[in-house]
């Protein structure tokens, strides 16, 4: 079955892929924010799955923004095919020509398949009990910048010169100097795997 493509002319085809974009980069920088605050005990949680929201959704907005650059429609990304579908949304970038940077491509594909059931299941919006295995916080926010740098190019290529904000970079502390092979997951503990609220 033959992609949807969007409407042609200027206006929506041009800035729909810069908006998701800039939308997505919006919920990054707060999530980035909220963990720093996180880190320095300025910032007091029960649960941390309203930062793991916020990292989510920006993965979804940003996967959105480089679909949209290549073709598809609102519509076809809206759709049951995709949805909140992380892993789904991540397969189909890939398949469209998405490259992240070598060292960097397991690490997010690893993150996005650990985190595509909760955000599937609207499980960082909706408290559900039970045991959770997710990336540390610091690594979503490396995967999600991974793929931010990876796809802001094409959102400029499409239609954009220059107004993007920045922000989008890796933390300075780890930047330039790769990512893990894998993601750490959250807690300690011989298996490494605790549920999330278990404080």
């Amino acid at each position: 079955m033959e992609e949807e493509k969007p409407v042609t002319g200027e206006g929506s085809e041009c800035t729909r892929p810069v908006g998701l974009f800039l939308s997505g980069e919006a919920f990054f920088l707060t999530a980035r924010h909220a963990r720093e605050a996180l880190d320095a005990k300025e910032l007091r949680l029960r649960f941390h799955m309203p930062v793991y929201y916020l990292y989510s959704h920006a993965l979804e907005l940003v996967l959105k923004a480089f679909l949209s650059a290549t073709g598809f429609s609102e519509k076809k990304l809206s759709s049951k095919q995709f949805g909140h579908n992380l892993q789904k949304l991540w397969d189909k970038c890939i398949e469209e020509g998405l490259q992240v940077a070598a060292l960097n491509e397991p690490f997010v594909g690893e993150a996005v398949e650990m985190l595509s059931p909760y955000a599937t299941r609207y499980e960082f919006r909706y408290l559900q009990t039970g045991p959770k295995q997710l990336p540390v916080l610091i690594d979503v926010e490396q995967a999600v910048a991974a793929v931010m740098t990876a796809v802001k190019p094409h959102c400029e290529a499409r239609c954009w010169r220059g107004l993007c904000p920045s922000g989008a970079n890796p933390p300075p502390s780890r930047a330039g100097r790769g990512l893990r092979p894998k993601p750490t997951l959250l807690r300690h503990s011989p298996q490494r795997k605790h549920p999330e609220n278990d404080r």
